[in-house]
């Protein structure tokens, strides 16, 4: 199981958040592409 697919499994579990994938992009462990397709645009701060 690649990287995309584990983090796509645990956003639909609800593990981890929207805010929890956009992390792993910005640690490099993942590409904004790939967060786009797991999760959708990064979410707004508040």
């Amino acid at each position: 199981m690649g990287k995309e697919q584990f983090y796509r499994t645990m956003y639909r579990m609800k593990k981890i958040t929207a805010v929890g994938v956009w992390e792993k992009v910005d640690e490099g462990e993942l590409t904004k592409a790939q967060a786009l397709r797991i999760c959708g645009p990064r979410p707004k701060e508040s």
